[in-house]
C-alpha cells in the first residue's frame, strides 16, 4: 500500500493525548486542518495556578528563566485578584501567557500524520513542536512498526534528529560544531 494512492491511508486513524505543552505549540499544530482536535479549555477553568512551558533557550539562560519567573507571578496574582472580583474566567484569561501549559487531544489519519511528520520533523520547526511529532512518530512506529514505510519512505534520517538535538541543546557553536563533526563522520561511515 506504500506505492498505492495516498487515498487508501485514510482509512488508518492516530489519536494523541499531548499533555502539558504550550499553547503556542497548539496553536501552530492546529492549522494542520485534515485533523481533528479537543483542547483543554480556558474559557470556564480557573487558571490561577497555572503551568508554564519554558522554552530550551530560556530555560538555558538563568537571567532571562528569573524574569519571567517574576512575570509570571504577577500575571497569576492579577488573575486570581481579577477573577476574585467577580470576572469571569473567559474574560480574565486574556492576561494568561502564550506559553501556558495545556492539553490537547489530536487525531489525524495516516496520509495526513505521514504528510505532517514529513514537514514538522526537520530542524527547521519550533523545538517544541518538533519533540512533540517525533515522539508521536515513535508511539506510532511503536504500535504499527509496519508504518515506517509510509513514514519514511527513503529511511529514517536518524542523523537529521541528532543534528536537530544538538541545535536546541547546544546554543553554543563551537560546542554543536563539535557534536556534528561527530556526526558527519558517522554519516560517511568512519
Amino acid at each position: 500500500m506504500v506505492n498505492t494512492i495516498p487515498s487508501s491511508w485514510e482509512f488508518v486513524d492516530y489519536t494523541s493525548l499531548v499533555e502539558g505543552v504550550s499553547r503556542a505549540y497548539t496553536h501552530q499544530q492546529v492549522r494542520t486542518r485534515a485533523a481533528s482536535y479537543a483542547q483543554q479549555t480556558m474559557r470556564v477553568l480557573n487558571m490561577g495556578d497555572f503551568d508554564y512551558v519554558f522554552t530550551d533557550a530560556i530555560l538555558a539562560w538563568p537571567e532571562a528563566k528569573a524574569e519571567v519567573d517574576r512575570v509570571l507571578k504577577g500575571i497569576k496574582a492579577t488573575y486570581r485578584d481579577l477573577v476574585s472580583a467577580g470576572l469571569a474566567p473567559e474574560d480574565a484569561r486574556g492576561i494568561l501567557p502564550t506559553n501556558i501549559a495545556t492539553n490537547i487531544v489530536c487525531k489525524f489519519n495516516l496520509r495526513t500524520f505521514v504528510e505532517l511528520a514529513k514537514s514538522r520533523t526537520g530542524g527547521r520547526t519550533q523545538s517544541e513542536y518538533q519533540k512533540v511529532i517525533n515522539a508521536m512518530v515513535d508511539e506510532v512506529l511503536r504500535v504499527h512498526p509496519w508504518a515506517e514505510k509510509f513514514l519514511f519512505q527513503k529511511g529514517r534520517d536518524y542523523f537529521a534528529e541528532i543534528e536537530a538535538f544538538a541545535k536546541a541543546k547546544f546554543p553554543d557553536l563551537k560546542e554543536r560544531g563539535e557534536l556534528l563533526k561527530i556526526v558527519d563522520k558517522m554519516r560517511k561511515g568512519e
